[in-house]
């Protein structure tokens, strides 16, 4: 299967579950700095400025504050990934300049939704992007 055709169904299928643009942006690149599926994993030190630019608000004036880019975009992009993903993602260092905030650290580890909670329709709501591709070759098969 060609990545070129799933990327717009994943697309799809993610903005149905996320609520803001930048849970599915901070998603992804989540997803491409998780190295150990297995088990958690620390990204890099991230720039707040190349943060903003992946998840599309650099251009923003009111999320130059590192605060209220945390409390409007990092802290609901996070929550939303949490509650409705296969990943748990955390702030787990900051790196400052003086008085204010320049880089944060991440924590991404696997997330087990379902036994957390022990509700099988919320787990149901998570995204596994395994079943999401299977969902694909399936509906691909049955317009064949």
């Amino acid at each position: 299967m060609d990545e070129a055709e799933i990327v717009p169904y994943i697309k799809q299928l993610l903005s149905t579950r996320f609520r803001s643009k930048y849970a599915i942006r901070l998603y992804q690149f989540c997803l491409d700095h998780h190295q150990n599926r297995e088990g958690a994993s620390l990204t890099r030190f991230i720039n707040l400025d190349k943060l903003r630019e992946t998840l599309g608000c650099a251009s923003e004036k009111s999320y130059e504050k590192y605060s209220e880019f945390n409390r409007c975009v990092l802290k609901r992009a996070i929550q939303t990934i949490n509650t409705e993903t296969d990943i748990h993602v955390a702030v787990s260092a900051y790196q400052r300049n003086a008085n204010s905030i320049t880089a944060i650290r991440l924590t991404i580890s696997p997330n087990d939704i379902g036994k957390q909670t022990g509700t099988k329709k919320h787990a149901k709501a998570t995204v596994n992007l395994a079943e999401i591709t299977e969902e694909y070759e399936r509906d691909l098969g049955e317009k064949e």
